[in-house]
């Protein structure tokens, strides 16, 4: 089985809702004030 890395945490349902609607709406505001997107990687 693979482990995940220390410190970090799965978040599903419901919670993961919740963050998609916190991240739509932190992206229309951003988008709002003209931000753009950057992308950071990920493991």
């Amino acid at each position: 089985m693979i482990q995940k890395p220390r410190g970090t945490r799965d978040i599903v349902p419901p919670e993961s809702k919740l963050w998609v609607a916190v991240e739509a709406t932190a992206h229309r505001v951003f988008q709002a004030f003209g931000a753009e997107e950057i992308r950071t990687p990920v493991f």
